[in-house]
């Protein structure tokens, strides 16, 4: 997933430039992780990904909160590693700007077709 992200000539490799680009992106999201993983323990907690999201400005219902986690923490013992934080967090922007991309009135609902769901355009 990542290495299509800065992939920037498509061609399913990265060079030495878009590799430093990812290990700078790298670098930002395991800042964050330390922020947000207050009890130093290596891993995110429900709480702590909670606490993120919010500060990520996102307000989201514990229970749609709870499935994100769940489906994200793969063991159900509370503990998100990081690659699966940095993972679900970028799901999640992505969902949002497609989201955002139908929400012309920014009120928070959306109609659109079921291909234009499966493809997001």
């Amino acid at each position: 997933m990542m290495i299509r992200m800065f992939d920037a000539d498509k061609s399913g490799t990265i060079g030495f430039d878009e590799f430093c680009g990812l290990w700078g992106f790298l670098a930002a999201w395991r800042s964050l992780f330390d922020r947000f993983d207050e009890d130093r323990s290596g891993y995110i907690s429900f709480s702590e990904y909670s606490n993120a999201l919010v500060a990520f400005g996102y307000r989201l219902s514990s229970t749609f909160v709870s499935l994100l986690y769940r489906t994200y923490e793969k063991y159900g013992n509370d503990r998100m590693s990081f690659d699966l934080f940095v993972q679900s967090c970028i799901v999640l922007k992505r969902m949002t700007d497609v989201f955002k991309r139908y929400d012309e009135d920014r009120d928070g609902y959306i109609t659109l077709s079921f291909e234009e769901f499966l493809t997001g355009e």
